[in-house]
């Protein structure tokens, strides 16, 4: 079978024979009917002239042309970038050597400085719109929700990995994914905290039989940590009803031991998943242009092959059971949409449909958003394509386990930060829930100080949420992948026109630029203090503009899965409070190349006062990982 890139350079050629031939054409008649002959000389001298005249001319008469249509609507151009030399090409630059030198967010807060909260990046002279204004994202997300899709370039990238399914399609495709999907996560189910229970107890024997022989542990939310086993293993089982035992491995070691041996059936899978994942992330940050990656390989067959072999028996078994209860009971008793107590969700999507495709790409879709993968273990089982930049991908829809990983991890740092916090947290946890009683939903709904601070974590994804798809070189930023028609943004100042926005211009807009703005949250934005979420700042700031504040995205794409989210976060730091009495940081457990540098004390905002450093990938996570003590709690 051709590779991509052997796909692209054949109908690369083709485009390019038509332009040839009418050329060689006009010169035959020209020679043989008028007797005029061009050299192949001044061919070639025409050629080098006009082709890049021919973009240049393109170029302005696009400006040209948005000027116009600005105007006609009476509307205005957006502020564009300037300090980035031709082409911006130093803006682009400055965001490759961010990865390794900033936290993630820290290069579009210098855009903002520069341009306002609305602007055109123009990087490459490709016109786009970035925005943190929250009635922008509210326009996005929701009032002008079918001008912005995801598009076909977008789709292209991550077809292999992905299908049609729900992150990877627009109008009826999507709206067929979701619709199957939406009755799965329209009701509580006591089976979900029997699968949190049984993995949060395995989690939680395996911390403390790493603290007990004198080590601390990786709280990261990587494939190879506590936390990331433990949303891989739940979502597993919740979603296949096959749960990947990832947990069963021994956790890491700190970074100057040898590494823990081991290793389960299940690790194959993760890594061949983590893989197909960054292939899919690299081949959306070259655009059109991907497939020349992989002219001599399609770097997406050998993790996907092994992903296959793990999910299609499963889907099979799946197929088979639905078939046996149809032959038995009949349709109209095999229950078609409906959602029993204890079914997984392939459970309920082969009611819908047994279409084998249909049903992969569905389980991709809503496993990845189930557990984000985003630290790749190593080494690394299969050849990927080289990239200098680290991408982010962010998720409509379903984003709930992936945000249960990164919260909680981030949770559990701010715990080390805030002691004060902890033993607030956990005395409203003895008393509610008591020291080892399992916690309800009836109990989850009574604990308001828990709420607000799952909802005021400042590095957390449920405030800075990950939701939106979008996939811009390593920046986590949300996308749509382009506007469908030309419209207008309002301007924040009344006094100005409406900012114009350009037909298949790209989108973007970033929710953790949003929530750190003091003139929408307060002087306090960059400070954690979960009463903003319990006092008369909800009705100073939050009331007024709820869009300043969208966890779970908003509109047509709402994360279905928020209640699970917010039930599994929850759980979790339930029964790890109710485990360990206290936690403190240990950076001396990480390389000394992840420890936030020295030169950030006194720096404005969160960078000044962070002891991890905050990046961004496939989502965010904590450089060289989250290492902690715990003591343990005392029997009660």
């Amino acid at each position: 079978m051709p590779t991509p890139g052997v796909v692209f350079l054949a109908r690369g050629a083709l485009s390019l024979v038509f332009p040839g031939a009418l050329t060689a054409a006009v010169l035959y008649i020209l020679d043989a009917h008028y007797g005029v002959s061009i050299s192949i000389g001044h061919l070639a001298l025409a050629a080098a002239v006009l082709a890049p005249t021919a973009v240049v001319a393109k170029h302005w008469l696009g400006i040209l042309h948005t000027r116009r249509r600005a105007a006609a609507l009476g509307a205005r151009l957006a502020p564009k970038l300037t300090s980035g030399g031709i082409g911006n090409f130093g803006k682009l630059m400055e965001m490759v050597k961010s990865m390794e030198g900033d936290v993630c967010g820290g290069v579009h807060e210098g855009w903002v400085q520069e341009c306002g909260n609305t602007l055109n990046p123009n990087i490459l002279w490709e016109d786009s719109m970035f925005t943190t204004e929250p009635d922008h994202i509210k326009a996005i997300l929701a009032t002008d929700f079918p001008n912005y899709i995801k598009g076909e370039q977008f789709q292209d990238g991550f077809r292999g990995l992905l299908g049609t399914g729900v992150f990877n399609s627009d109008g009826d495709m999507w709206k067929f994914h979701r619709s199957m999907t939406r009755p799965f996560f329209t009701r509580d189910r006591i089976s979900e905290f029997d699968n949190f229970d049984r993995h949060a107890d395995a989690m939680i024997r395996a911390l403390k039989a790493r603290l007990r022989a004198g080590h601390p542990v990786d709280f990261q939310l990587t494939a190879q940590d506590a936390v990331g086993r433990f949303t891989l293993d739940a979502a597993s089982e919740f979603l296949l009803g096959t749960d990947v035992a990832s947990l069963a491995d021994p956790l890491p070691l700190p970074f100057r031991h040898a590494p823990a041996d081991g290793g389960s059936g299940a690790d194959a899978f993760v890594r061949a998943f983590a893989a197909a994942q960054v292939v899919a992330v690299n081949r959306s940050m070259r655009r059109w242009a991907w497939p020349l990656a992989e002219v001599w390989a399609d770097a997406m067959a050998p993790p996907m092959r092994v992903v296959s072999a793990f999910l299609d028996p499963i889907v099979e078994r799946a197929v088979a059971r639905r078939a046996a209860v149809v032959a038995e009971a009949g349709e109209k008793k095999g229950g078609a949409g409906e959602v029993a107590e204890g079914a997984t969700l392939l459970d309920h999507l082969v009611t819908v449909t047994t279409d084998r495709k249909v049903l992969k790409d569905e389980i991709l879709n809503i496993l990845i958003a189930g557990r984000d993968t985003v630290s790749l273990p190593s080494p690394f089982p299969f050849p990927l394509p080289p990239s200098p930049l680290h991408l982010v991908v962010g998720r409509a829809d379903w984003d709930w386990v992936g945000q249960t990983a990164a919260t909680l991890t981030f949770a559990w740092y701010l715990l080390s930060q805030h002691p004060g916090a902890m033993a607030r947290l956990r005395a409203e946890v003895l008393e509610h829930v008591g020291a080892s009683a399992r916690p309800t939903y009836a109990v989850l709904a009574n604990m308001k100080y828990l709420r607000a601070f799952i909802n005021g974590e400042p590095d957390s994804p449920i405030r800075h949420t990950v939701i939106t798809i979008r996939l811009f070189f390593y920046v986590r930023l949300h996308r749509r992948s382009e506007s469908v028609h030309e419209s207008t943004w309002p301007s924040s100042d009344p006094t100005q026109k409406p900012i114009y926005i350009p037909a298949k211009a790209p989108i973007f807009y970033s929710t953790i630029l949003t929530h750190r703005r003091t003139d929408l949250w307060g002087p306090d934005a960059n400070e954690f203090d979960p009463d903003r979420f319990l006092d008369e700042r909800v009705r100073t700031y939050l009331t007024p503009k709820p869009y300043i504040f969208v966890p779970f995205n908003a509109g047509p794409r709402i994360c279905l899965g928020q209640q699970f989210a917010y039930n599994e976060i929850s759980f979790v730091l339930i029964r790890l409070l109710q485990s360990f009495a206290s936690v403190t940081l240990n950076s001396a457990a990480q390389p000394p190349d992840t420890v936030p540098p020295a030169a950030w004390a006194g720096a404005a905002g969160r960078k000044g006062v962070e002891r991890v450093w905050p990046q961004s990938h496939l989502t965010i996570f904590a450089r060289g990982g989250l290492w902690v003590n715990m003591e343990e709690a005392a029997l009660e």
